[in-house]
């Protein structure tokens, strides 16, 4: 039955354009909240005091001090014994005074203080989920593999990637030397070009070798499952992937509630072709 169910990605458009589709996709906030209150008629005096109080706990956190410890110690909140954790919110749950200044802080930054006729509020962004944004770190990078076969043992396998990386290192073209030797029939007919990776896509050997080898530097050779490799990263990039990741999540609710909704009709459609011979 699953086969018959089809999600266009105009099902998605209309999903996401939706008042409902919004709210299920809208970013949430993990935030942290310090209070420095000040009397309802508060002084220049004593403004000016709070305000410096709240500049100088900003200064502190910005330069390492613990958030949670701060609040506990320092603020006037209600959720101080708590480390002043708000939990999650939405924007449209968020205080008026906060909304137009939470989206715009980064995981970890901590605000600049927020006056209201409470007092001081010091916002930190401890964590951010959902949306239409997600940054992941990606790297490029090139490689040449030698498997071990029928008529290249395990040793003459080494002794072939070393003669490759001796060659590279004396000058010759890395992609020619990937197209005539790779035994990676997805990369060698592009020079050994593994275009962008995310962290995390590659096998163990491959990813920790990839992160210790610089930009425009050749790795000494290394073996993985696959066989024997050299790699040559050529370049980093921070990529956002967050807009496919919200479509995926999105077909895989709409299939989910499309099968709910069929499956009723196929078990009555078995059932009634079904028949019992009786003898």
């Amino acid at each position: 039955m699953g086969g018959k169910i089809q999600i266009s990605e105009q099902d998605i458009d209309s999903f996401l354009n939706s008042a409902r589709g919004q709210k299920a996709t809208a970013e949430e906030y993990r935030l942290g909240h310090i209070l420095i209150q000040v009397p309802s008629q508060a002084s220049r005096a004593e403004l000016k005091k709070a305000e410096e109080k709240a500049q100088n706990l900003v200064k502190q956190l910005r330069t390492g001090a613990n958030f949670k410890q701060m609040a506990i110690a320092q603020s006037d909140g209600r959720n101080a014994l708590k480390g002043g954790d708000l939990g999650w919110r939405k924007q449209g749950e968020l205080p008026s005074l906060f909304a137009d200044i939470v989206p715009d802080l980064k995981e970890g930054n901590v605000s600049d203080p927020i006056k209201s006729g409470s007092g001081f509020h010091i916002i930190k962004v401890e964590e951010k989920r959902g949306g239409s944004t997600k940054m992941v770190k990606q790297t490029r990078a090139r490689h040449i593999l030698i498997r071990p076969n029928e008529i290249r043992d395990e040793d003459a396998s080494q002794a072939l990637i070393q003669d490759l990386y001796k060659r590279i290192k004396n000058g010759e073209d890395f992609a020619t030397l990937a197209k005539e030797f790779s035994d990676d029939p997805g990369s060698k007919v592009s020079g050994g070009d593994l275009d962008w990776i995310n962290e995390g896509d590659m096998v163990p050997e491959f990813e920790d070798t990839m992160k210790a080898t610089a930009k425009g530097q050749l790795s000494k050779p290394f073996t993985s499952q696959f066989g024997w490799h050299i790699l040559e990263v050529t370049g980093y990039r921070n990529k956002d992937v967050g807009e496919q990741i919200q479509r995926n999540q999105v077909r895989a609710l709409l299939y989910s509630q499309r099968f709910e909704e069929e499956l009723p009709i196929w078990l009555r459609q078995i059932r009634t072709e079904a028949y019992v011979e009786v003898k």
